[in-house]
């Protein structure tokens, strides 16, 4: 894979991505329209434009297929188009016959997939040839179950309709019914559509900028299908084309508070409905986003930001809210809330009298309310650089607020960090490392710095090995070949295993079994009796001893029967290992957390928090959301996920530092059923304070061709996997990845061992960038107040020692400050001619901008409110 494709398809999964983030449709239909006249329009042959067409809709069917669309269908050919001549007829059904058989070869899109091909339409009217290719693809597909493409060849909606009428009157002359019981959906029943399983219709994309059904899905379209119209030609349409179209899809805001007007209400949640009957529970927001004053609901506004369809709009049959509605707590909350809105309108009334220069109405205005608006240092910043023009002493007060005042801390913390990968090659005993594996444990003791590895499956067989890797000395070591044979856990994969840094304890739940299968081949892992065991290791962590702490089984002491790829926590503070399925009582919320494997788990001590991270449920879809439990309280809350990685979730590692009050969430593999052309690693960490998500890219070196022509090599990164294990040191802040499944063909299970830090930009990078942006400033007041000379030592000197060679973008503005320097006057005297007013307002504004761009590296409760007053006032 070259570094563009690389470039590009990184790119096209971002897109998908936040396209997922919204609701995802169920069935989408195209009008495949335009190829002749896409032909005409490129000057090529229309068998050409045929092709190209051809092309187009793989591509499509492989986006809609990756954003989880369950049933596409196309309008292939009409039977109307039987008319046409008879060389491009012939051509068409050629055509045809031959991409049916390579949609449906091993490795391709329906293969891959597990996509199964319908034929829609009056097949009688094609040519044995081609007939016979229909039968066997559909064949070939009946099996698969993961989702449906209809092709419809040839077909009319009317021909559709006309047979589905004569099936009716066919079974009301045998006696099957009667004409009383024939209703719209016995009609329904009979189209081709319902006959092959399709689900309804949602959206419906005509391509070519035609503004007509042609003949298409006349029935299946009437009643609540969205419509589209597209100008570009069918080869031509492209993800940037549906992009429109699936924004279009149904998306809803909930507002609410204590009055009906716009400017009284806050965003409560923007999400989705689903459009069945199932009742749906959403946290919603109940604090002001800056402040995090709580605020009373009274009222409540729900908006469709689109309709459910060009027939009918979205229907919202019963709303519950579910909440405290004591009448003192409520007027403690409001009254509250009322006066936290006073003092912003004050903070943005001090704010404008500032910035417009009502100096004098400012200070008494100040002193008046006695309010803090700001720390004092940044208003001293603010005289200093917007009244007086003092950049000297600006630069002093910037390098106090950064650093004795620590007001750049924040934002270091909330910046988006780079994420850094390291391989690591290890040595072992006797040069012996871990085999490649999938489906295994690791657990981490951060005091003493080793990892545990314990089971796993090598893609023909569980393992029972047990090992730790001493970050130190980098040596792996086997301290049990075989666990079962020294009283410890029997080979096996999909288990869950703890440690207890209080009494170094590592405990071991759940399994997947080695299966044979029928009529031999490697055997199969199947889930088997749960079993709970404990190793005791010594004091150096390099031997322990195995206990069976259930040998009556884990059901006889309340536990699971079986379990496998599930998550289990050690509190130890409270010596407890949670088990969140358990019923310990009823919820005092709504808030159902549903059953689920594969997904992330973590404990929140400080809040006695357990937060739950997507996975899958029974069917193969996984659970795209987030949940946080209190264990004392059984209190449960829906967390809303950053919308870039609602549907990423797949193979997801979860790791908390208690400290930062940090969630981390590593994504390193997004799409099963195509693996190896997922993106690298991203990260995403929410800070549960603030209930705020940052997203982390891995940091790209210069790119280095690797002998095999493998990209990931080139790039220094992992290759994207699953059924890997990630742990977390909160001493070093540094994560290990080992282990897992590519999926890509040759490539067996991986045994490689990596490193990542998270490198945030530190108060003394903020620092060196805000004076950066001071001096360039002050260097081009030079340009026009003093000789060139003076002002060329200033820029060689000052602003080069804070300016970072090696960023590009900052080399660049070094070259272009001189370029500035040249382009003024050689007496330095190049002071406009005019109204000295207009200029000293002119200074100001620029001054002033400079004091925003230092605030944004200031916390924001240290600061003057970001709203502008002038931006609120309603028009009148």
């Amino acid at each position: 894979m070259g570094i563009i494709s690389f470039i590009v398809n990184w790119l096209t999964r971002l897109v998908i991505y936040i396209l997922s983030a919204g609701p995802v449709p169920q069935h989408v239909a195209f009008v495949m329209d335009g190829n002749r006249r896409y032909a005409r329009h490129k000057q090529v042959e229309v068998s050409e434009g045929h092709m190209d067409g051809f092309g187009a809709l793989k591509r499509m069917l492989e986006i809609c297929l990756r954003l989880g669309i369950k049933c596409v269908t196309v309008y292939a050919f009409s039977i109307e188009n039987f008319k046409r001549p008879r060389g491009e007829v012939d051509t068409l059904m050629t055509l045809a016959k031959e991409k049916l058989d390579e949609l449906c070869s091993h490795g391709d899109l329906l293969d891959k997939y597990q996509v199964r091909l319908n034929v829609l339409g009056k097949t009688e009217l094609l040519a044995p040839d081609v007939l016979e290719v229909v039968h066997r693809v559909e064949a070939m597909t009946a099996k698969h179950n993961g989702a449906i493409l209809n092709i419809c060849m040839p077909y009319t909606s009317r021909e559709e309709i006309t047979s589905a009428v004569e099936s009716i009157v066919r079974s009301h002359q045998s006696g099957e019914i009667e004409l009383d019981d024939i209703t719209p959906e016995t009609l329904e029943a009979r189209l081709y559509t319902k006959l092959r399983e399709s689900p309804k219709l949602d959206i419906l994309v005509r391509t070519s900028g035609v503004h007509r059904l042609s003949d298409f899905l006349l029935w299946q379209a009437c009643a609540d299908t969205q419509i589209h119209f597209s100008n570009v030609y069918w080869p031509d349409f492209a993800l940037r084309d549906l992009v429109p179209v699936l924004l279009d899809y149904q998306r809803k805001q909930v507002y609410g508070g204590v009055g009906t007007k716009d400017s009284e209400m806050h965003e409560l949640i923007r999400g989705k409905l689903r459009d069945d009957d199932i009742p749906q529970t959403f946290t919603l927001n109940y604090k002001t986003p800056s402040a995090g004053v709580p605020f009373p609901c009274r009222y409540l506004k729900i908006c469709p930001i689109s309709p459910h369809g060009t027939s009918y709009n979205m229907s919202i049959w019963h709303v519950g809210l579910f909440g405290i509605k004591d009448e003192g707590f409520v007027k403690r909350v409001h009254d509250g809330y009322i006066k936290h809105k006073e003092t912003l309108a004050l903070h943005l009334i001090l704010k404008h009298l500032r910035r417009s220069n009502f100096l004098d109405a400012h200070t008494s205005l100040l002193a008046q309310t006695g309010l803090r608006t700001e720390h004092s240092k940044i208003t001293q910043l603010h005289d200093a650089l917007v009244i007086n023009s003092d950049l000297a002493t600006t630069e002093e007060l910037v390098k106090s607020i950064a650093g004795e005042e620590g007001l750049f801390e924040y934002c270091a913390r909330v910046s988006p960090p780079a994420c850094v990968w390291k391989r690591i090659t290890p040595g072992g005993d006797a040069g012996r490392i871990p085999v490649g594996r999938g489906g295994h444990q690791l657990c981490l003791d951060a005091e003493r710095g080793v990892i545990y590895l314990f089971g796993g499956w090598d893609g023909s067989k569980n393992l029972s090995d047990f090992w730790s890797y001493t970050i130190f000395t980098n040596q792996w070591k086997l301290i049990h070949e075989d666990t079962a044979a020294v009283g410890g856990p029997s080979a096996r994969s999909c288990h869950n295993m703890v440690y207890c840094h209080t009494n170094r304890t590592l405990y071991v739940l759940g399994q997947l079994k080695d299966q044979p299968r029928a009529g031999g081949g490697n055997p199969q892992p199947q889930r088997a009796d749960a079993d709970f065991f404990k190793c005791s290791l010594d004091a150096t962590g390099e031997s322990g001893a195995w206990t069976l702490l259930n040998p009556s089984g884990v059901e006889a002491a309340g536990g699971p029967h079986s379990i496998s790829d599930h998550q289990m926590i050690i509190d130890e503070e409270n010596s407890l290992i949670h088990d969140p399925a358990r019923n310990d009582g009823p919820s005092p919320n709504p808030i159902n957390i549903y059953s689920r494997t594969g997904h992330g788990m973590v404990l929140y001590p400080p809040t006695n928090e357990i937060f739950i991270v997507g996975g899958r449920r029974s069917n193969p879809r996984w659970v795209p959301d987030m949940y946080s439990f209190t264990h004392t309280t059984l209190a449960t809350q829906r967390i809303p996920l950053d919308p870039s990685i609602v549907h990423s979730i797949t193979a997801s590692r979860i790791c908390i530092d208690e400290k930062a009050g940090e969630i981390y969430i590593l994504i390193t593999q997004h799409n099963e059923r195509d693996r190896s052309r997922a993106d690298p690693a991203t990260f995403m960490t929410y800070h549960i304070e603030k209930k705020l998500w940052v997203r982390s890219e891995p940091w790209l070196g210069p790119f280095q061709p690797s002998p095999s022509g493998d990209v990931w090599e080139g790039l220094e990164l992992p290759r994207p996997r699953s059924a890997h294990q990630v742990v977390y040191d909160s001493v070093n802040r540094v994560f290990y990845m080992f282990g897992g499944n590519s999926g890509e063909d040759g490539i067996p299970r991986l045994n490689d061992l990596w490193s990542m830090r998270l490198v945030r930009p530190t108060v003394n990078e903020l620092l060196r960038k805000a004076l950066l942006a001071v001096r360039k400033f002050r260097f081009k007041l030079m340009c026009d107040t003093v000789p060139p000379f003076e002002a060329l030592t200033y820029l060689q000197t000052q602003v080069s020692e804070v300016a970072d060679n090696d960023d590009e973008n900052e080399a660049a503005d070094l070259r272009g400050l001189l370029s500035y320097l040249l382009s003024r006057t050689s007496d330095g005297d190049t002071r406009m001619n005019g109204d000295n007013t207009k200029l000293n307002e002119q200074s100001r504004k620029e001054r002033r901008e400079l004091f925003d761009f230092l605030m944004q590296f200031v916390d924001p409760a240290e600061r003057e409110p970001e709203t502008e007053l002038r931006d609120i006032v309603e028009n009148v």
